[in-house]
């Protein structure tokens, strides 16, 4: 009997219940959670605005009223953190979204139509990939200068590659089973296959993708404001905060500074590449056993 029960589980609940068995990726999606609802309600908690200068309190220790201490302006670092949590997180979605809009087309149509459509794409793609990422993004970054904008647009135009070829593969397999033969036998067009029958049962590594794409942008959020050719100044970003660090003086006497914009990069990036792994293994067919999955 409760075998019968077993079986009568949806593919969802099954799925649920070994993703909620990954205690790495239940732990990463806590704490990501966690720094979310930092970067978006702690500005009205901390009591103080972003860019208030407090000339009385400029390089303060932790205490007195700045939990986190002070910059060299007398910012409160803590409000800081948290409207720089929002940037860097949207920089990180909204250049996966970048990625995703320009790879997911293209890679569908490649793999659908074939022929000289698909060589010209995979060229394109072959030759921004052999390229490396950091130097042209350096590079266009030190051509358009630093902004919100240029920053998404950069990492969105170099990183599509990536999640076509993997669209394409994905594609190329699903195009020639029956359910697909059956809608263009009444005739649906391309576009239309593409969109209802083919993408919708292709979301496993999509998904997997734009966690770990994520994690990646942040990174290189952080990496590129830290050199002064991500987000401009004077908008917060846990890599603008990082930049501090380039002071022999803030690197050695006030580690408040840049310690805890740095632990915010680097708990981000685990807990998304810990709940990236943790879906990875719950929408991998292969991995799937018997029973309600």
């Amino acid at each position: 009997m409760e075998r019968n029960v077993e079986k009568l589980k949806t593919p969802f609940q099954g799925n649920l219940k070994k993703f909620m068995t990954n205690k790495l990726a239940v732990t990463g999606l806590v704490v990501l959670v966690a720094l979310l609802l930092f970067a978006i309600v702690g500005p009205y908690v901390t009591g103080y605005d972003e860019e208030t200068i407090d000339m009385m309190n400029m390089l303060a220790k932790p205490g007195n009223g700045h939990t986190l201490g002070t910059d060299e302006l007398g910012r409160d670092i803590l409000t800081r953190l948290a409207y720089g949590g929002r940037v860097s997180i949207s920089v990180g979605i909204f250049a996966t979204l970048m990625e995703l809009l320009i790879g997911v087309l293209l890679g569908s149509i490649a793999g659908l139509y074939g022929g000289i459509v698909e060589s010209v794409i995979m060229r394109i793609t072959d030759i921004i990939m052999c390229f490396p990422f950091f130097v042209i993004a350096l590079s266009i970054a030190a051509i358009t200068g630093p902004s919100f904008r240029n920053l998404i647009f950069i990492i969105g135009i170099l990183g599509w590659p990536s999640v076509c070829r993997i669209v394409r593969s994905k594609v190329l397999y699903l195009k020639n089973m029956e359910y697909v033969e059956a809608a263009r036998s009444l005739g649906l067009g391309q576009m239309e296959i593409i969109f209802r029958h083919i993408l919708p049962n292709a979301m496993g590594p999509i998904i997997v993708f734009t966690t770990l794409s994520v994690a990646k942008v942040v990174l290189m959020e952080a990496s590129l404001s830290f050199l002064g050719l991500g987000i401009a100044r004077p908008q917060s970003s846990w890599g603008t905060m990082l930049s501090a660090a380039q002071n022999m003086q803030i690197l050695k006497d006030c580690w408040w500074m840049w310690v805890p914009a740095g632990m915010l990069v680097l708990l981000t990036v685990l807990s998304i590449n810990f709940l990236g792994d943790g879906l990875a293994e719950v929408l991998d067919p292969k991995s799937r056993g018997t029973g309600g999955v």
